[in-house]
C-alpha cells in the first residue's frame, strides 16, 4: 500500500531531479572559459513554482555525484545511478566505473542523510 507520506515524496522527488538535471547539465556546458558552478540556492532561486508546490534538494554533492538517474522506492530510499564518465564512457583501457547508491533519510526530514555503494562497475 501506497502512503500518503510516499507520494508526497514522489511529487518533490520529481521537483528534486529536475535541480539535479539542472546542476549537472550546467556543469558540463561547454565554454572556453571556466565557469563558477552556481550553488544549489541560486539553481534553487531560478525556478518559478505554481503556489501550490514547493521545491528543495533532498540531495547534492558530496552525497550524489554526477547522476544521471534516480528512482525512489516504496520504502521512501532514492535509489542513483552515478556515471562520473557520462556521456563520453571510460577510456579505451578502463572499465566504465558507474555506480549504483542508495540513500537514506533516516531523520525524516525529507532530505537524504546518508548514501552507500549498492553496485558499481
Amino acid at each position: 500500500m501506497i502512503t500518503d507520506a510516499y507520494r508526497k515524496m514522489q511529487k518533490s522527488t520529481v521537483f528534486s531531479l529536475l535541480v539535479l538535471t539542472v546542476l549537472v547539465s550546467q556543469r558540463t556546458s561547454s565554454s572556453t572559459e571556466p565557469e563558477r558552478e552556481p550553488s544549489v540556492a541560486t539553481t534553487l532561486d531560478s525556478f518559478q513554482v505554481h503556489g501550490d508546490f514547493s521545491i528543495r534538494a533532498v540531495a547534492n554533492e558530496p552525497l550524489v555525484l554526477d547522476p544521471i538517474s534516480a528512482k525512489l522506492d516504496p520504502f521512501g530510499r532514492l535509489w542513483v545511478i552515478e556515471m562520473p564518465d557520462y556521456p563520453t564512457g571510460p577510456p579505451e583501457t578502463e572499465s566504465p566505473n558507474g555506480r549504483l547508491k542508495v540513500l537514506l533519510d533516516k531523520n525524516g526530514d525529507g532530505v537524504f542523510d546518508t548514501a552507500s555503494i549498492f553496485a558499481s562497475k
